[in-house]
């Protein structure tokens, strides 16, 4: 009983055209430029159950020549294949130009039918003239005329507009909600660049960031190492200091002249040696901050870091350490 509604729509409708139309002769291809043929197609087509044949020859009739009949077999058929969103748009293009008022029922049964299953959104973007991508494909430019039916589901919307950074706005969207989305573009101040449409690697600025990150590492621990070798240059002194000296010179109440040299190579020593355990500490540590930075901020293809790792050396007398914080 459904099918039969179905095929007495195309039938009233192809009876609405216009007086002067007559079958014609010929086929519906690429080449054709009446589209009589095509609409003879789709409605044999249509008679046959193969919606997607007939689907394809009223668009191409359609889009040869528009009409209300056209539009109105073409979004019952998209409804039929449930490609919703074609079904809204052509049955309110049918039921706006349908000349015969006792029509409009059926039409408007049709497109309700339609509209329960898709999503609406409107989108007002600042500036104007700023670009409308949905999932990839060019809606227009702000300001849309006309809100924007999409099938229900996720959706990635992104605006861009010359002088601003990107906007990218994931959407989950219900069937039969109206959604409002109302964007003002930044704009892009020297030096700061609008994200990468599809980054599939680390910009400059976050391996600039791990290169230098991972140098001051370098020669953190390098320092470290040098002090140290120092420290065992000033063992060595001392040691040769001593041997020259008797044993009990730097006894009593009158040590000789070479035991100032023996404690000022001494301190030197241990002085070294702090400093040089201090700064392979804090290389280290800058180190495993850099690697740890490196893999929780590496960023997402949307040029954005979903975790946020940052290491800040702190150094005092004596001490030294690595402090960090982060955002998960």
């Amino acid at each position: 009983m459904k099918k039969s509604s179905y095929v007495g729509l195309v039938t009233m409708l192809g009876a609405l055209a216009s007086p002067g139309l007559a079958w014609a002769e010929g086929t519906c291809d690429d080449n054709t430029k009446d589209p009589l043929p095509c609409y003879e197609e789709a409605q044999r087509c249509y008679g046959d159950g193969d919606l997607q044949c007939a689907y394809d020859a009223y668009r191409r009739a359609f889009d040869l020549r528009p009409s209300y009949d056209t539009a109105g077999n073409l979004g019952n058929t998209a409804l039929k294949l449930g490609r919703y969103p074609e079904a809204v748009k052509y049955l309110r293009y049918a039921l706006a130009n349908l000349p015969v008022s006792g029509q409009a029922d059926r039409v408007e049964a049709l497109l309700q039918q339609a509209e329960g299953q898709v999503a609406k959104v409107t989108i007002n973007v600042e500036p104007a003239g700023a670009a409308v991508e949905l999932d990839g494909k060019l809606l227009g430019h702000a300001p849309l005329a006309d809100e924007v039916v999409v099938d229900r589901g996720q959706h990635t919307l992104r605006l861009s507009a010359d002088g601003h950074c990107d906007k990218r706005i994931e959407l989950d969207l219900a069937a039969g909600v109206r959604d409002t989305q109302h964007v003002v573009l930044q704009p892009c101040g020297p030096g700061q660049a609008p994200p990468p449409a599809d980054s599939e690697g680390p910009g400059a600025g976050y391996v600039a960031a791990v290169v230098s990150s991972s140098v001051a590492a370098l020669g953190l621990m390098g320092a470290g190492i040098g002090m140290h070798v120092l420290a065992m240059g000033k063992g060595s002194d001392r040691e040769a200091v001593a041997a020259d000296l008797p044993s009990d010179a730097c006894a009593g109440s009158d040590p000789s002249a070479g035991c100032a040299d023996l404690q000022r190579l001494a301190d030197e020593q241990r002085t070294a040696a702090t400093t040089g355990t201090v700064l392979l500490a804090i290389g280290g540590a800058v180190a495993l901050g850099t690697t740890l930075t490196a893999i929780f901020t590496y960023p997402d293809a949307d040029g954005g870091d979903e975790l946020a790792l940052r290491a800040v050396p702190m150094v005092g007398p004596g001490v030294g350490g690595l402090v960090l914080s982060g955002q998960f």
